[in-house]
């Protein structure tokens, strides 16, 4: 949830804009959050808050004699179409983002994928010239493999969140 700290100032200034509000805001929380749950969890309460402010705003202190009891009606669809589209942006951008951390001769990469096919496709350009994967199965949901290549041990961790599998691989340089 470390996106909130930023996500709330934003919506707050952004989520009258319609589409383009909900959108920053699922594009941050996306983008800043390691896990899709976080992501969306953090979307819906910066949502909320959002939408709370600028429907109150809209009952209580705005009043346009040329939208007359317009106002309340547009500022509530708005409010539900950002929402809907930040969780949408917050899930796409989490599934498909790959995050890289390098630290000298290491580097520690996270991804979403579908399946096993859809990981060997990510890892073929990378495992080439490497040994046999060695698995270690860590519970009914996380599975460790290790491979050794040339230069290189790559390893990498399988974990079953949801309907996808999230993949951290770390690659470490041989010294």
């Amino acid at each position: 949830m470390r996106s909130i700290k930023i996500s709330i100032p934003v919506s707050l200034v952004t989520w009258w804009l319609p589409l383009v509000g909900g959108a920053i805001i699922g594009f941050i929380s996306g983008t800043i959050e390691r896990k899709i749950a976080s992501a969306i969890i953090s979307v819906g309460i910066t949502s909320a808050i959002a939408s709370t402010f600028y429907i109150l705003l809209g009952f209580k202190v705005l009043y346009v004699p040329l939208l007359g009891n317009l106002l309340p009606i547009i500022l509530v669809i708005s409010s539900v179409v950002n929402s809907a589209l930040a969780v949408f942006v917050a899930y796409f951008i989490s599934t498909k983002m790959i995050r890289s951390t390098f630290e000298g001769n290491n580097a520690k990469i996270e991804f979403y994928a579908r399946d096993q096919d859809e990981i060997n496709e990510k890892l073929n350009e990378i495992a080439t010239q490497c040994s046999e994967p060695t698995y270690s199965f860590h519970s009914e949901n996380e599975v460790e493999v290790t491979r050794r290549c040339e230069g290189f041990t790559m390893r990498y961790i399988i974990r079953k969140e949801g309907k996808l599998f999230k993949v951290t691989l770390f690659i470490n340089g041989d010294q």
